[in-house]
């Protein structure tokens, strides 16, 4: 996974303009040029992109959902810097299980 990340993200800011877009691409494009992560795993990270702070990698078009690589990987990487750090970026009420005595 991280060989992926780090191949990808060269740039050190993300794309943001209408004009500096970038590449775009759905899910199964960007399934089948890299490796990490599955289908199933980016549809759920489309899902809960706004929990997890990555909804700039997205460009919503009607039910369609595109893809931008280099933002996506650079958002996954300071994910991975927080969550090293200590920080939390998720929790589930249902994760959390009271234990009866």
């Amino acid at each position: 996974m991280t060989d992926v990340i780090e191949k990808v993200t060269d740039k050190t800011s993300l794309e943001t303009s209408n004009s500096n877009m970038g590449q775009l691409l759905t899910i199964r494009q960007f399934c089948a040029k890299y490796p990490w992560p599955s289908e199933s795993a980016m549809r759920s990270y489309i899902y809960r992109a706004d929990v997890l702070g990555i909804s700039e990698a997205f460009v919503r078009v009607g039910r369609r959902v595109l893809i931008m690589p280099n933002n996506f990987f650079l958002l996954i990487k300071q994910i991975e810097k927080k969550s090293t750090q200590g920080g939390v970026y998720e929790t589930r009420s249902w994760q959390k299980r009271e234990v009866c005595a």
